[in-house]
């Protein structure tokens, strides 16, 4: 998938719906898109400062469960396996927003938010 220098062949780059037809096919897992997503956000993050709480392992550890749901053959959603990233419209359980006092608040920014974890 990754070949050459084309930025347009790097699964970051890919749009959703390209990404969620790969993974439901099976042509890549949702493991190796988010693994290149986390890539692109720590090479770029530090000049950017766009997203200032990348949940790497929590991401990782969703994704493996994604790419188990794919092959048990289970019901998948349209997005199935994409990450994404959220700004602080959105709750996340147990994770603060910056400059709060309460766990249920808002954060400025994630990598790969499941539904389960939405409050």
């Amino acid at each position: 998938m990754n070949a050459g220098n084309d930025m347009s062949d790097e699964l970051w780059s890919w749009s959703a719906r390209r990404l969620a037809a790969a993974i439901r096919a099976g042509d890549v897992s949702a493991a190796e898109v988010t693994a290149s997503s986390l890539q692109r956000v720590q090479a770029v993050n530090p000049a950017l400062n766009t997203i200032v709480d990348v949940l790497m392992n929590e991401a990782m550890a969703e994704a493996h469960a994604a790419d188990d749901t794919r092959r048990l053959g289970e019901a998948l959603g349209p997005l199935h396996g994409v990450p994404a990233a959220v700004k602080v419209n959105f709750d996340l359980c147990g994770r603060p927003l910056a400059k709060s006092k309460s766990p249920r608040q808002s954060i400025k920014g994630l990598l790969c938010l499941p539904a389960s974890k939405v409050c």
